[in-house]
């Protein structure tokens, strides 16, 4: 069985981590909780489409082995 994930689930970059990557050293803290939040949500949407698309992948595979 495949799980999704939800947002409490997902470790989060800190603001420090995300001030060392190139170009996000000039943000304000809000700014980077902002971007951070909202990386944060497109790791779980992609995430969540992949275990979507594997599932249905297994599927017929499953179905031809009965």
């Amino acid at each position: 069985m495949i799980k999704h994930l939800d947002n409490n689930e997902i470790k989060s970059l800190t603001v420090e981590q995300l001030k060392q990557f190139d170009g996000f050293a000039h943000l304000s803290d809000e700014e980077l909780l902002n971007t951070i939040k909202t990386l944060k949500q497109i790791s779980l949407l992609t995430h969540n489409i992949v275990n979507s698309h594997e599932r249905l992948k297994r599927i017929p595979k499953l179905c031809k082995a009965e």
